[in-house]
Parts: structure tokens; C-alpha cells; sequence
């Protein structure tokens, strides 16, 4: 029987799917086989260990046990021969093994993964489970966004992790918030979007005039009408922290 090998990269979530199908898998006995290849290596020298771990296996007393151990090294070996002396761009990951939950039954599998990422582990293992943290590495979150979330009288300081909020801290500052007729200044280039989608600068507002703004109590874009405008003179600062 050959065995169908796939020669590029499979998507996050494709290796989502296949992480989680191997979790789940649990070998009667120390059957199941993990070979990680990382990416540039010399397979040939990869091959050779698989070949001495086989003469290893041998040695096992249970004899289904080392049948099974040995047919899935032979398999891994295999696959690993049809990449020639050099691994795929990213490494190459094999999971091999009898999967049956029945004494006495055989079900040999095996996964023949080309990551999404570069891969840089090497690891052999002969077990009753895969090893599979170095393809969940690949599936952790790497792109994080700090949030603060700040008006007059709190903030909330979080973290964007892929789709995800997570809230660190909400804090309340118990200071009073301004009159309604104050603490509004902007500078006058100060970007605003009209109503039909034009963007001006504040200072070019005027009444009559439809703005488009957000209402956070209902989550809803809204036209407002500017009623009026007040201009002044006073000094303008610009404050820049330390971070």
C-alpha cells in the first residue's frame, strides 16, 4: 500500500482540524508515533534514527505491540522517502500508529502534515498520544492589539487577541465630570465626516449642518445636526508619555 503525500503547506485551518481529530486519539499501548522534522533538515539522517528505533522496537515483548510500533515506523519511514534529502519549506510533521480502541483490532493510520509555518522542532516519540504542541503553537493568536476604552469618569484597559476581548482592568475615577457646556474643545483640523460621506476639517462645520456620528448607547451611526459652533484662542498642548 502507498500512502498519499501532500507536498504543500495546509491552511490554519486545516491544521486546526487535524490537531484536534489527533487529540483525541489514545493508544491502547505506546504505539503511536511522532516524528517532527524541522524545516531545511537532512531527512536522510532523519530516516537513519527511524531505522535504528525499528531494530529497538524489536526488542518488545508484547508481540502486537512491536508489530504495531514497527509497521508504524516503517510507514514514517516511507513517507519521509518520498521527500528526497531535504524537507518541505516548512518542515514536515508524520503521526503514525494503530488507532483501534479494541484490544486485538488494528487500525493503522497515519497524517502526513506540511505546516503553515516554519517549523524548527525535531522530536521522535513513541507513545500512547501524538505530540502535537508544536502545530498548537502555530495556532495560537501572534497578532495582539492593546484596547483602552476612556471617557470622562472611567477606562477599561483590555487586549484584542485574533477575534477575541479580553478585559484586564476597569477603573472609576470618582472625579466629576465637567458641565455639559464644557470640556468639549478640539483643534480646529479635527477630522469630521458630513452626511453624505465627505470628510472636513471642525472648523469648516457650521449650522445648518448633518454630521455623521456614533450612538454608543444604541451601537448605531447616526446624522446629527450641528446647533452651534464656539471658537477660541486658547493655547493648545500636546502631551506625550514616556511610552
Amino acid at each position: 500500500m502507498v500512502e498519499k503525500v501532500n507536498t504543500k503547506p495546509i491552511s490554519k485551518e486545516e491544521l486546526r482540524e487535524i490537531v484536534e481529530e489527533l487529540s483525541s486519539i489514545r493508544g491502547r499501548h505506546t504505539e503511536l508515533v511522532s516524528v517532527l522534522v524541522p524545516a531545511g533538515a537532512n531527512i536522510n539522517i532523519v530516516i537513519d534514527q527511524l531505522e535504528s528505533e525499528k531494530s529497538t522496537a524489536r526488542n518488545i515483548k508484547s508481540s502486537t505491540t512491536r508489530k504495531n510500533v514497527v509497521e508504524a515506523l516503517e510507514r514514517a519511514t516511507r513517507q519521509l522517502r518520498f521527500f528526497g534529502q531535504q524537507t518541505p519549506k516548512n518542515g514536515v510533521a508524520i503521526f503514525s500508529g494503530n488507532v483501534s480502541q479494541v484490544e486485538g483490532q488494528e487500525d493503522m493510520r497515519i497524517w502526513t502534515i506540511i505546516p503553515p509555518d516554519e517549523m524548527n522542532m525535531r522530536l521522535y516519540r513513541c507513545d500512547q498520544i501524538f505530540m502535537l504542541d508544536a502545530l498548537k503553537e502555530m495556532l495560537e493568536e501572534k497578532e495582539i492589539w492593546g484596547l483602552f476604552v476612556i471617557d470622562r469618569q472611567e477606562a477599561t484597559i483590555g487586549v484584542l487577541v485574533g477575534k477575541k476581548i479580553k478585559i484586564f482592568q476597569h477603573l472609576e475615577s470618582g472625579v466629576p465630570g465637567k458641565v455639559k457646556v464644557g470640556g468639549q474643545c478640539l483643534a480646529e483640523d479635527t477630522l469630521i465626516m458630513k452626511s453624505n460621506g465627505e470628510i472636513i476639517e471642525i472648523k469648516d462645520s457650521h449650522n445648518p449642518l448633518l454630521v455623521l456620528s456614533e450612538n454608543f448607547n444604541n451601537e448605531k451611526s447616526e446624522e446629527t445636526p450641528v446647533v452651534t459652533k464656539w471658537e477660541n484662542n486658547k493655547q493648545l498642548f500636546n502631551t506625550k508619555t514616556s511610552y
